[in-house]
């Protein structure tokens, strides 16, 4: 929390501090944080906005379903640094015999700093912190209505054409009644490679461990098709499979990341 409030304290700088190398006709891409579970180290653009929405269903097991869909607004802060915030718009469950249940989901606030860019020799490196405002309605089970906090730590490298990237995550999950937070940690590796022109494949695997309280660990399995007609829109969609028991079974999902553009430039061009 400390780290975070930090990385918010280095956005109360003047937004025209320039990054090394950056450009008026810097290339305005969104950087999607999805459709996979491992953030990229990179983070968008200074100054540049974009959103996301996705739409996901998943299949827990039986006829156990829940669905959901979310939008994403992120932003590139300063040099290395972006903020996002994610809310649940909507969600559903059907867990018989209990009846269907469906509202709003819960909102998550992230703060990401890239410590190293990637170069010839290391990968890019970045850490982050997530916290998440209880705003589902716990009385109908659409959340655990108990803060939760995430640090994580993520790496990237290009190679021979591949993207590798590699994430781990500690993750806090709050209790009611003053009880100690549950514990557990996931870990996630994906790559990708582009396929012909506009079109990309991307696989990843992941897991969590057994949580503090004794829930058991997990394994799934993701394939995705990521779609960039233009710069500044990408179209992914894809599955997810259940590996090890407790994961569920499986998962579709699809979405869409649209760069806004640079809220910055305006500002450089008032400089002296």
């Amino acid at each position: 929390m400390v780290l975070f409030g930090c990385c918010l304290a280095g956005g109360a700088l003047p937004a025209l501090a320039q990054c090394k190398g950056d450009a008026d006709d810097q290339t305005i891409t969104p950087s999607p944080s999805q459709p996979t579970v491992t953030d990229s180290p990179d983070p968008i653009a200074k100054g540049v906005a974009a959103l996301e929405y996705g739409w996901q269903q998943d299949w827990i097991g039986g006829e156990a379903r829940v669905r959901g869909s979310g939008v994403l607004f992120k932003m590139g802060l300063i040099c290395n640094f972006e903020f996002r915030a994610f809310f649940t718009a909507w969600q559903s469950a059907v867990i018989p015999p209990q009846y269907p249940v469906d509202g709003i989901g819960d909102t998550w606030f992230t703060g990401q700093y890239r410590v190293h860019r990637q170069s010839a020799k290391a990968p890019a490196f970045s850490i982050q912190y997530t916290f998440k405002q209880p705003t589902a309605d716990s009385r109908k089970g659409l959340g655990s209505g108990q803060r939760d906090h995430i640090v994580a730590m993520s790496a990237g490298k290009d190679f021979e054409g591949f993207s590798f990237a590699f994430e781990t995550k500690y993750i806090l999950f709050g209790k009611a009644d003053s009880e100690p937070f549950s514990r557990r940690q996931e870990y996630s590796l994906e790559a990708s490679h582009d396929l012909v022109r506009h079109l990309s494949l991307t696989g990843e695997i992941y897991g969590d461990t057994r949580s503090s309280t004794g829930e058991p660990g997990i394994v799934s399995s993701l394939w995705a098709l990521s779609y960039s007609p233009k710069p500044r829109v990408i179209f992914d969609s894809g599955m997810d499979f259940g590996v090890t028991h407790g994961a569920p079974s499986k998962r579709f999902f699809a979405g869409v990341s649209y760069a806004l553009g640079d809220v910055y430039k305006a500002l450089r061009h008032q400089r002296p």
